[in-house]
């Protein structure tokens, strides 16, 4: 069985994730993945977006974004989009965060809540 890994998004993997099929119903909850909007006060730089593979396939998306000096607790650090395409839903966010790349950039700044 393969493992899951996080890769870089390039141009290539944000037309693929773009169109991850979701489970029936889900797809009227989101906007194309890889699209970002505008929020005030968001600095671009500290997001951190990569594709989450199993082996060769690309299975889903993460997007979060990591700035611990923000006057928002809430946009120190947060998690703003996880999609996972419906075949690999359910155990893939487990797996995600025991890989090494999220240990090493995805727990930056992370605080259990109260």
């Amino acid at each position: 069985m393969d493992s899951l890994r996080l890769d870089e998004l390039s141009a290539d993997s944000a037309l693929i994730v773009n169109r991850l099929e979701l489970r029936p119903g889900q797809e009227d909850f989101a906007t194309p993945t890889t699209y970002i909007e505008e929020e005030p006060g968001i600095d671009p730089t500290k997001t951190w977006a990569k594709v989450i593979k199993k082996g060769d396939e690309v299975v889903g998306f993460v997007r979060a974004y990591f700035d611990p000096s923000h006057h928002r607790p809430e946009l120190q650090c947060s998690l703003w989009n996880l999609t996972v395409t419906a075949p690999h839903q359910g155990p893939a966010w487990v797996a995600l965060v025991s890989t090494p790349s999220w240990k090493k950039h995805g727990h930056r700044g992370l605080r259990p809540s109260r």
